[in-house]
C-alpha cells in the first residue's frame, strides 16, 4: 500500500451506518430511524450478518478509456468504517493526466512521476478486494474501470 486513503476518508463517503452515534443523521418525521424501525415492529441491523463489504473509490487520468491513477478501499466492518485496515494505491498512468482530472482529484503528472506502474500494483489490489461486495459512488463506470484494469476479477454478486 502507497499511502493513506486520503481521498475515501476525506469524503467519508456519505457513510449513515451509524445511527446511534449519529442518530440526527436519521430523521424521519421527527423521529430518529431506530425509533421508526422500533415503531414500526422492525429490528435494528445486523451488521454481523452482512457479508465482507468494501467502500471503493477510483480516481482516473481524464483520457477515455481512463488510466487508473488512484484505488482507494475502504472495509466495513460491524457497520462501521474500518480505517485501520484501509488499502489506498497511487500509480502513474500510462497516458498524462490531465488538467481537468486533476482539478477533480488534485493529483498531477509531477505527484505520480515516481509511483509503480499498474502492472507493479495489481496484484496487491486484486487480493486486497478478493470477492467482497463493493460499494462505489459512480458504480457503472468505476466497475467498468476495475474490469478492465483487472481482467478475470469479480466482486461478490448475489
Amino acid at each position: 500500500m502507497d499511502e493513506s486513503p486520503r481521498y475515501c476518508l476525506q469524503h467519508g463517503f456519505g457513510f449513515r451506518c451509524h445511527a446511534r452515534e449519529h442518530p440526527h443523521l436519521y430523521r424521519r418525521h421527527g423521529r430518529t430511524l431506530v425509533g421508526w424501525e422500533a415503531e414500526n415492529g422492525r429490528h435494528p441491523m445486523n451488521f454481523g450478518a452482512w457479508p465482507e463489504l468494501l467502500v471503493l473509490d477510483v480516481e482516473g487520468n481524464g483520457t477515455n478509456p481512463p488510466d487508473l491513477v488512484e484505488v482507494a478501499a475502504l472495509p466495513v466492518r460491524d457497520g462501521r468504517p474500518d480505517k485501520t485496515t484501509a488499502g489506498a494505491w497511487l500509480t502513474r498512468p500510462n497516458r498524462p493526466v490531465t488538467p481537468f482530472a486533476t482539478r477533480v482529484h488534485g493529483l498531477s503528472n509531477h505527484d505520480l512521476a515516481n509511483k509503480p506502474g499498474w502492472d507493479e500494483i495489481a496484484d496487491q489490489v486484486r487480493t486486497f478486494m478478493g470477492s467482497a461486495w463493493i460499494c462505489v459512488h459512480n458504480a457503472h463506470t468505476d466497475y467498468r474501470v476495475l474490469r478492465a484494469h483487472l481482467p478475470g476479477w469479480e466482486p461478490h454478486r448475489t
